[in-house]
């Protein structure tokens, strides 16, 4: 369950002179917990949330594999059930709700970025 994490951690311990670094999706509890061990209160978690109603319609209307609404929904069901994908989102120190448009979320996460440099 950790695989990803792990070899993400590898990763970040190869770059030089970094200041900050931002991995872009956690995909189970037990890399959450890597990353909380591994790098403490340096660690901070933003969680980018949409409804269902929202995220649905998107994925539907994307060009490139676009899913049907019950896909969507057992894709949710199988990440939280088997990924246990929850925990993250729920233990984010920031979270942003993403229901307007591409313009709207970069400035939201500029601005927690911001705030948090």
């Amino acid at each position: 369950m950790g695989y990803y994490g792990e070899q993400a951690i590898k990763k970040i311990a190869k770059i030089k002179g970094r200041k900050n670094v931002v991995l872009e999706s956690f995909y189970t509890w037990a890399e959450y917990l890597m990353f909380k061990k591994k790098f403490k209160s340096y660690f901070i978690a933003i969680a980018i949330y949409a409804s269902p109603k929202i995220r649905y319609a998107r994925l539907a209307g994307r060009k490139k594999r676009p899913l049907a609404e019950k896909e969507a929904q057992g894709r949710d069901y199988a990440q939280i059930e088997n990924l246990f994908q929850g925990g993250p989102i729920a233990m984010a120190d920031y979270t942003i709700l993403n229901e307007g448009s591409r313009g709207e979320l970069h400035e939201k996460v500029d601005s927690i970025i911001n705030s948090i440099e």
